[in-house]
């Protein structure tokens, strides 16, 4: 039964791989490759302790993640207890995998041995089904739809990078404080990166310029009313580069506009593998993202005519 489930499994992300144009040969090792130049460019930045606490803050993020409660309640409505760890324990492995290559390349067996651990004991932890009397608080207007859902799902993220962050200022470290700041910037735009219904976009009496120029206003807000804390931290301890921080913030913002843009380019369908690999490129070239916000925003007053 436990290949049963990874077998689906694997099929499942094979699927998407291929309803997202992505050819598997190329794919999968592509992944690998940039994680691996990624982690190399990071390596190079950040002294190696410090990039162990960051991405291992981002890999048990992915663990507890892992454990949400519709996948426990489906894991055990069809397996019995010790299966259902069992199949906990493979998948926090799988997760750790990557992180566990790059350490044992880099000669460093005690982190790679102590997140082996975290993320087995992890796995035979039960993580118990709460139900809140109340709801996560935001620090959202109400009418953000899009920002308040995706920080109420990913929430702990957040708490991981203030942590990171919280490194970054005890080493006297710039660049881990500035990759906490730019992550937390990239994750907010994910919230913008799935279309919502048509009922909702029809509720703006709006043209539109208007309504882009009022979804760019809101996103924008939400996403310094989440990063505010960082940049006032980092501000306050490395008074000397406000020019720096000044700029990760308008990189940050940028980013988020490009997303948004780009997702009511194709409204009301869904970003397909173009528009989310001109998105990529403006994280590694930032250069070209006042060319993508005019095509995007070109794009999008096109598109929302037939709507709005």
């Amino acid at each position: 039964m436990i290949l049963y489930y990874f077998k689906i499994r694997g099929q499942l992300i094979l699927r998407k791989l291929q309803d997202a144009g992505i050819p598997l040969l190329i794919g999968i090792p592509a992944l690998f490759v940039l994680f691996y130049f990624v982690s190399e460019e990071i390596y190079e930045r950040l002294e190696f302790q410090n990039m162990c606490y960051l991405y291992g803050a981002l890999m048990f993020g992915a663990v507890i993640a892992n454990a949400d409660k519709g996948r426990q309640r489906f894991l055990f409505q069809h397996y019995p207890e010790n299966k259902y760890f069992s199949l906990n324990i493979i998948e926090n492995i799988v997760l750790y995998l990557p992180l566990g290559v790059y350490y044992w390349y880099k000669d460093d067996w005690v982190y790679a041995l102590t997140w082996l651990c975290v993320t087995f004991v992890v796995g035979m932890i039960q993580i118990p089904n709460v139900n809140f009397k109340k709801r996560i608080p935001t620090p959202f207007l109400k009418h953000s739809l899009e920002s308040i859902v995706g920080f109420r799902k990913n929430y702990l993220f957040f708490f991981l990078m203030y942590f990171v962050l919280w490194q970054s200022v005890k080493v006297q470290n710039l660049n881990l404080g500035l990759f906490c700041l730019l992550a937390v910037f990239v994750y907010c735009s994910f919230f913008f990166v799935k279309s919502e219904p048509l009922y909702y976009v029809w509720n703006y009496r709006l043209n539109p310029n208007d309504f882009l120029i009022e979804k760019l206003k809101t996103a924008g807000i939400n996403s310094l009313s989440v990063s505010g804390l960082i940049t006032i931290i980092l501000f306050l301890v490395y008074p000397a580069e406000y020019e720096i921080i000044a700029l990760g913030n308008l990189w940050g913002l940028s980013v988020v506009s490009v997303v948004l843009l780009s997702k009511y380019s194709v409204y009301p369908s869904e970003l397909n593998l173009q528009q989310l690999f001109m998105i990529a490129l403006c994280l590694f070239f930032p250069l070209i993202i006042p060319v993508l916000l005019f095509y995007f925003y070109v794009q999008a007053c096109s598109q929302l005519k037939e709507i709005l």
